[in-house]
């Protein structure tokens, strides 16, 4: 009757992973990404969302910097145009 039960969780286990379309675990994605070798699969598994929207918050600073450099860059730009 014992392995019965497990042998039912583990179907049901499995039955959610692939309805819910995720092969493993967060648990085992990190156990797998710590080691040394599980370093460079990394990237074929889905990032935790925290650093997905560190990632993006990043990034949209990045393209606010660039675009007040441009700015700048036209001011300076009018201000030489100006003293001279």
């Amino acid at each position: 009757m014992f392995r019965i039960e497990l042998f039912i969780d583990q179907i049901y286990n499995e039955l959610i992973r692939s309805i819910t379309c995720r092969l493993f675990t967060k648990e085992q994605i990190s156990h797998i990404t710590s080691n040394a070798i599980g370093k460079y699969f990394a990237e074929f598994f889905p990032e935790p969302e925290i650093v997905k929207k560190a990632r993006e918050r990043v990034q949209e600073a990045l393209e606010h910097i660039n675009m007040a450099s441009a700015i700048i860059a036209e001011m300076q730009a009018d201000l030489e145009q100006q003293t001279s």
